[in-house]
């Protein structure tokens, strides 16, 4: 059970990752401008925020070793591109 949770827990931070990364790239260009700074400072404060809980999270699966951890997130992280993929419209089912 304790596994399941992990993965889906994995999978949504993934995907909430994804999803912000997705929408502050726009700002984030070659040249390093004021907008990039803007870009940067909005990452930080979504980001930090979700570090802290997941800080929090991560301590009750202390008993997941890492090999098993790592294991679980890599389809963590492939249901995340699918969710946000589809969410974001980048990827289209059928027609």
């Amino acid at each position: 059970m304790k596994n399941l949770l992990f993965f889906l827990f994995q999978m949504f931070l993934f995907t909430i990752l994804l999803t912000i990364n997705h929408f502050v790239d726009q700002f984030i260009s070659s040249p390093f401008d004021s907008g990039d700074l803007f870009g940067i400072g909005e990452m930080l404060l979504l980001f930090i925020p979700l570090a802290l809980l997941a800080e929090k999270v991560y301590k009750r699966y202390t008993d997941i070793s890492f090999f098993h951890k790592l294991l679980i997130s890599i389809p963590g992280l492939a249901g995340a591109i699918l969710i946000s993929g589809l969410a974001l419209g980048q990827i289209q089912i059928g027609g």
